[in-house]
């Protein structure tokens, strides 16, 4: 009877360590304006149906799954990393196709040893959206903003100016930005140059 009891005060201690051990994502939007989405499903761009998409940017550490309420599979189409982030690629049907209803889509991304995030996914046809997940305590205690700055600073002189664009971008949103550092005057810079 002592070590039944014993075990289950042990695996009761375990269950609220390893609850408690989780972390939360966080998520930014980072859709630019006018941004369209090209990289169609021809099969349902053949049928009439209408398609947008999502890339979801994260580093390297992060491995993500996601999973939505109306979809059976997330068409995660592509993966790729560039300047040490992974980008993610998602395809989305929207409306009502084949009989099956896409609207009021909610996506749900998740990684190991982080509570699921959720999130609504309100896409009009041929919109591409772009979102960053992240983080937020992992961010804070590396010096995010010389994480990404300098990250920004060794892909320029690699002339990846789209991949140190993406870092510099990256380094703004950062809680521990100096003041004396001017973050759109390297973008612009970068910019003149694509």
């Amino acid at each position: 009877m002592k070590k039944k009891l014993t075990l289950i005060y042990l695996l009761l201690f375990l269950s609220f360590t390893v609850s408690f051990a989780q972390k939360n994502l966080e998520i930014k939007d980072n859709t630019s304006s006018m941004s369209v989405f090209i990289d169609k499903d021809t099969v349902v761009n053949n049928a009439g149906g209408k398609q947008a998409g999502i890339t979801i940017q994260c580093s390297t550490e992060l491995k993500l799954t996601f999973t939505s309420n109306v979809d059976k599979i997330v068409d995660v189409y592509n993966t790729e990393v560039k300047g040490g982030i992974r980008y993610y690629y998602l395809r989305f049907i929207l409306g009502i196709y084949r009989g099956q209803d896409y609207r009021n889509r909610k996506l749900e991304v998740s990684a190991q040893g982080f509570y699921p995030l959720k999130f609504d996914v309100n896409l009009q046809p041929s919109e591409s959206k772009s979102y960053e997940i992240f983080d937020p305590v992992a961010r804070l205690s590396s010096g995010c903003f010389n994480q990404f700055y300098n990250e920004g600073v060794d892909l320029f002189r690699k002339a990846l100016y789209q991949e140190a664009r993406v870092k510099y971008r990256l380094s703004m949103g950062c809680n521990d930005v100096p003041p004396e550092v001017n973050i759109n005057e390297k973008i612009t810079i970068n910019d003149t140059i694509l």
